[in-house]
């Protein structure tokens, strides 16, 4: 953005997307979002979806747990559940 003269003004962060649902139509502010979640933004009174006019980087997904749930099945299936249906979205 800075190399096309764009200033951000960075006025609040949030710790999820969600919450941009009630925030942007109160406040006219813009965010930055994966495009993939835009569909779900999309068409919510006082909000709209436009593709950014540059490149943005990826994002990295990780996943982090305790190691006593390491050997767990059920926790095991989870990740494996979360790890392959993140990577399907990237290969499609």
């Amino acid at each position: 953005m800075a190399a096309m003269g764009i200033h951000r003004n960075v006025v609040a962060t949030i710790p999820h997307y969600l919450g941009l649902l009630t925030i942007i139509p109160q406040t006219g502010l813009t965010a930055i979002i994966p495009m993939d979640l835009a569909g779900a933004f999309e068409g919510k009174e006082g909000i709209a979806a436009l593709p950014l006019p540059f490149a943005s980087p990826s994002v990295e997904v990780i996943q982090i747990w305790h190691r006593r749930q390491h050997e767990d099945p059920a926790h095991r299936w989870l990740r494996t559940l979360v790890r392959d249906t993140l990577q399907r979205r990237v290969l499609d």
